[in-house]
């Protein structure tokens, strides 16, 4: 906006220069047009006096010239360059008289022939300096005569002094000139009569002046009241927007990159940070999991080096029980941790085959029966959906409902577990099945990320959560394997509802 202000305000300027320049060239061209009172013509010479006036003039009258009649007075100097070399130039001066006042031109001709009317040279290059003088004097007399006149003469009003000027042209020219191509208002504004005097028939509405550009007219005025000359454009914010838009718009979407680049850069900050506490608490994790089985097994071979436990075949048998269940203990960890690989890559290798979903989820409940038992936890199966039969990976899916059993019973609340787990035909090829619990349930912000590789609930620095957190990320991605979804309902304190749909008799390839 400033830099249109600025090309405007030249543009203003610079026509208030040209029409002063336009009104004072008029004013010469008038007097011009008013003619010399003479007929002879007015020769200009060489100031270096090497022209040498040998020759004598001609006159000639009448002289047809593109259709019109004309007077042509010529006279043809001789020009001797250099003494000897007899060669030479003729210098040949013209006059014509027209409509648009005398118009004086002059040409070089190597060779012309010449009438000669007999009068000498010499006394027509006196009597036409002569005339040169008095005529150039009697020009200015009659200029400043009139500009004197036209100063004092209060009553010469502004729209004569520019009736002759095409004002609006030379500022439209002018501000074409600097780029500026649009609609615009212009006037003349009498500061002592606080008058508008319009120039253009767009019209000049008054309450445009104080948004107009302005320039006083005729600067050079001593006696006459001041004129101002008025620019306005009223469509200026709209011309100024689509010059300015394209620049805008990339200073927009410059700006739109930086800031997202900032919000990515930041972003990635919180998730590299985000994955370096997870990756922390997987470590404690494995160290937890791994080192109880190892104190035990520690601990049941220490035993089993004593004397008094050597000779007791039940002891023995008893501490290597413990120290089969550890062992076991170990590898089902190392198996996580393998599956965690395989999950990590997404390098499943499923068998399907038609299995009864309903008989997948009792062989899980028997194989956790020891873990129910221990925590006194009460399964209930409802058994509601009559056809349970779908194509699917045994053991992969087995393990989905190991791990939700499993989770039931890590997140248990302050009563004992129930679970209940219930099958259901909600349309002719959809089953559902819903895994209830009333352990201490989660709010949204937890809900949301149970099915994050290794997430956890979090429970402060206490260690009494077992496991890797892969199992419900690991359930997510055997589900999504076999085009079957899982959601979750919990509130805190109140239990969580896993509801898993799958799609039934749908075959897929091995």
């Amino acid at each position: 906006a400033a830099q249109f202000d600025n090309l405007a305000i030249e543009a203003l300027h610079n026509t208030v220069h040209k029409v002063e320049l336009s009104e004072e060239a008029n004013l010469s061209a008038s007097v011009l047009r008013a003619g010399t009172g003479s007929s002879e013509p007015m020769v200009y010479h060489d100031k270096s006096g090497k022209l040498s006036w040998k020759m004598k003039v001609d006159t000639l009258t009448r002289r047809k010239k593109s259709g019109k009649q004309q007077r042509e007075m010529r006279v043809e100097v001789n020009v001797e360059e250099h003494k000897g070399t007899g060669k030479g130039k003729k210098w040949v001066y013209h006059r014509s008289s027209t409509d648009k006042g005398d118009v004086i031109t002059e040409n070089i001709f190597e060779h012309e022939d010449v009438v000669v009317n007999g009068e000498d040279v010499d006394v027509i290059k006196l009597r036409v300096d002569s005339e040169r003088v008095d005529l150039k004097l009697r020009k200015m007399n009659r200029v400043m005569k009139r500009m004197v006149l036209d100063i004092q003469d209060s009553s010469f009003s502004i729209e004569q002094r520019i009736k002759e000027i095409p004002v609006h042209l030379i500022l439209e020219d002018e501000l074409a000139s600097r780029g500026i191509k649009m609609d615009f208002n212009c006037a003349i504004l009498d500061q002592e009569q606080n008058q508008f005097i319009e120039i253009d028939e767009k019209g000049f509405k008054e309450e445009a002046a104080n948004k107009s550009y302005s320039a006083q007219l005729f600067p050079g005025d001593v006696f006459l009241r001041p004129q101002v000359l008025l620019l306005h454009f009223p469509n200026k914010l709209a011309y100024v927007w689509s010059a300015q838009w394209p620049m805008l718009s990339l200073s927009i979407l410059f700006t739109l990159i930086v800031i997202l680049a900032f919000a990515a850069s930041v972003y990635q900050m919180l998730n590299q940070k985000k994955l370096s506490e997870i990756k922390n608490d997987f470590i404690n994790n494995i160290t937890h999991e791994f080192k109880t089985p190892i104190a035990t097994i520690s601990l049941a071979v220490d035993s089993l080096q004593q004397s008094e436990v050597q000779n007791s075949t039940d002891r023995i048998k008893h501490y290597g029980s413990i120290i089969k269940q550890e062992n076991e203990r170990l590898n089902k960890h190392v198996e996580n941790i393998l599956q965690l690989a395989v999950l990590d890559k997404g390098r499943f290798k499923f068998i399907f085959e038609k299995l009864d979903l309903n008989e997948l989820i009792e062989l899980a409940s028997d194989n956790l029966d020891l873990q129910l038992k221990k925590s006194n936890a009460i399964i209930d199966l409802q058994f509601k959906a009559e056809n349970s039969f779908l194509y699917a990976d045994k053991s992969h899916m087995l393990s989905v409902f190991t791990n939700l059993i499993d989770n039931a019973i890590k997140y248990k609340g302050d009563e004992d577990p129930r679970i209940t787990i219930q099958t259901d035909n909600i349309s002719a090829n959809l089953l559902e099945i819903k895994v209830s619990d009333n352990g201490v349930g989660m709010d949204e912000s937890t809900s949301s990320k149970i099915f994050d590789d290794f997430y956890r609930k979090s429970s402060g620095n206490i260690h009494n959560v077992k496991g890797f957190g892969i199992g419900l990320s690991y359930v997510k991605a055997v589900l999504l394997a076999h085009e079957a979804s899982i959601e979750v309902v919990s509130k805190p304190q109140k239990g969580s509802i896993f509801i898993i749909t799958c799609k039934l008799d749908r075959q897929r390839d091995v």
